[in-house]
């Protein structure tokens, strides 16, 4: 017997995507064209297909393009369901949160839940580091944007949402350890993620000269901590800079759980952009990178 429906309604469109329908399709397709330009054909690239995709969540007009090269270096992969791991905007909590949805609607449809997979992670729930609650995920515009990348690039697969409170290296392993074993290796992870927040309405002004070049020098060195795969540089590079990347948790999970799936976990950039290159207003910009991180048990 299945379930009752629970589904969880869109907040934000018509605010970061198109909520028309006919519209939104048009506007991933597009951002689907632009992004698969920005990807290496196949034979020039020898990494296998990635175990996660760090992608930004901005509105498309800013980040979409950026966040569906990192889709579409993940599409010739061979996947049964996607992890989508946002952080928490709105909720202050530690630790993740699993919520009891089992279907999450967009303007073009809804995208499926895997129930038992879900239920699973949410068994490990211990009201501490792991919690089960829609609260966090009732209005959340980082884990809803990337839902309808999901369905252009994966429109079979089944999702598990996840929603990250605040948490360091330390922690990331700890809950790793938790459910690195519980999320199947043929799963996609989608860690959503802008990058350096810069200005002072975020209250970050680390630099005021050639913001434009400081800003992307930055980011692409915070990238480069994450290419490397060690939790503990990632974590050093954000105490030593402030660097104000609002998914920095949900990076260190995806790394710390994939460094357990693999002998060796390496990462590379895709792309990167930024809001200043778009505005043309460097005194409040926003980075976006996308990266993809896999594994090689070796």
């Amino acid at each position: 017997m299945n379930p009752p429906i629970h589904r969880r309604m869109p907040a934000v469109a018509g605010s970061f995507y198109p909520a028309n329908p006919a519209e939104l399709s048009a506007t991933l397709l597009e951002m689907r064209r632009k992004a698969e330009m920005l990807i290496p054909k196949a034979g020039e690239e020898a990494t296998p297909p990635p175990a996660a995709i760090i992608v930004p969540h901005a509105g498309y007009v800013y980040s979409g393009v950026t966040a569906a090269a990192g889709f579409a270096a993940a599409a010739d992969g061979k996947y049964k369901g996607i992890i989508l791991v946002a952080p928490s905007h709105r909720v202050g909590f530690s630790g993740i949160a699993i919520g009891t949805y089992t279907r999450l609607a967009t303007p073009v449809g809804d995208v499926n839940v895997d129930i038992p997979l879900q239920d699973k992670i949410a068994a490990l729930a211990d009201g501490r580091m792991i919690h089960r609650s829609d609260i966090p995920l009732k209005s959340e515009h980082a884990m809803e944007v990337e839902l309808p990348l999901i369905q252009e690039f994966f429109p079979e697969l089944p999702v598990v949402p996840i929603i990250t409170g605040q948490f360091g290296a330390e922690l990331a392993e700890i809950i790793a350890d938790r459910i690195a074993g519980v999320i199947p290796d043929d799963y996609l992870m989608v860690i959503s993620s802008d990058f350096t927040h810069y200005g002072r309405d975020f209250n970050y002004l680390p630099f005021t000269g050639d913001v434009r070049g400081n800003l992307k020098k930055l980011d692409l060195e915070g990238a480069e901590k994450i290419a490397s795969g060690v939790v503990g540089e990632f974590q050093q590079f954000l105490e030593r800079t402030g660097a104000t990347i609002c998914g920095a948790a949900g990076i260190m999970l995806a790394m710390a759980i994939v460094n357990r799936k693999y002998r060796h976990s390496r990462g590379c950039i895709i792309c990167y952009t930024n809001s200043g290159e778009l505005t043309g207003d460097f005194s409040h910009a926003v980075g976006y990178c996308t990266l993809k991180l896999y594994g090689e048990n070796i």
